[in-house]
């Protein structure tokens, strides 16, 4: 596992189960271990579209948020 990981340009395209499913799993085994940084012109808002599930944006949400730093 590296250091950092970076997401970049985020919700250009609507994610289908797997890749929803992929983001969770990456998500769920950095946190409060490694950093992720997630680069995205779209307001998070519209993040529940884009990931297409409801609990599972709640949830990558949760685990990115809690101890997040912004810049």
């Amino acid at each position: 596992m590296t250091d950092e990981t970076i997401l970049d340009d985020f919700g250009l395209q609507n994610l289908d189960k797997p890749q929803r499913d992929l983001l969770m799993e990456i998500i769920e085994d950095r946190q409060n271990k490694k950093a992720t940084i997630i680069a995205s012109q779209l307001p998070v808002s519209t993040w529940y579209e884009v990931i297409g599930e409801g609990t599972i944006t709640d949830a990558i949400l949760d685990r990115l948020v809690h101890g997040a730093r912004t810049a």
